[in-house]
């Protein structure tokens, strides 16, 4: 893959695919030490990665709009170091007036034609990955939220239904096989967005791809997941 003529979308669209690969590559390390539940966190990255670097594959347009989260996201940060000074390292403000750092970010989004906002769940939709998101990301949400479900692991019951004591270290490491077949699904798809993109793979090592990951499925159907 390369990038020509500083072509806005494969600035970005490479830099994705590369931390994608590491977040794959820190998903198996964990998993071959048997650390199930940050495994399945990592998922979550994952997927996101998938979705940004598949809406920037869309179009010049789709890019900016990935872009202009950041420059946004930046934006509301020094409004709120502008408005809570104290609650800031004191180098935020000795390297450059808040004020001229935000008038180049203004400037930035402006260049860029001031792309409408979008969620994470809109470049799914458009991606047609909505019911994944609605699905797969919203559960493993849950635990990277520390929402009131992501806490039953932590505790052992009685028969009476009260909390008999509380689960720490391995003992609540859920060994959840599946989250490797997660991660290779999640690859396959950027593989897919980089095919169409770049031509790399070539479509027909994508589908080859596809079918030894249905091998692997078969085999390990009855898998204890």
């Amino acid at each position: 893959m390369q990038v020509k003529d500083n072509k806005i979308q494969d600035i970005y669209i490479v830099p994705l695919f590369i931390k994608s690969l590491e977040t794959f590559q820190a998903i198996y390390v964990l998993l071959r030490n048997c650390i199930f539940n940050d495994a399945l966190n990592l998922t979550r990255i994952l997927f996101e990665e998938m979705i940004n670097l598949g809406y920037c594959a869309k179009g010049e347009n789709k890019c900016k709009q990935y872009i202009a989260k950041e420059i946004k996201n930046k934006i509301k940060m020094i409004n709120a170091a502008e408005q809570h000074p104290e609650e800031f390292p004191e180098e935020l403000f000795q390297r450059q007036p808040l004020s001229d750092r935000k008038k180049e970010l203004e400037k930035m989004l402006k260049e860029i034609g001031r792309p409408k906002n979008v969620s994470t769940e809109q470049m799914a939709r458009e991606l047609n990955l909505g019911r994944l998101y609605q699905v797969y990301y919203r559960m493993v949400s849950n635990e990277v939220h520390s929402n009131p479900e992501s806490l039953n692991k932590y505790c052992k019951v009685g028969e009476s239904g009260y909390i008999r004591e509380f689960k720490f270290g391995p003992e609540i490491e859920e060994n959840k096989v599946s989250v490797i077949f997660t991660g290779i699904e999640i690859m396959l798809i950027i593989c897919k967005f980089l095919s169409d993109y770049f031509s790399i793979p070539k479509e027909e090592d994508y589908l080859k791809f596809n079918e030894i990951k249905k091998e692997i499925d078969e085999k390990y159907k009855n898998l204890e997941l």
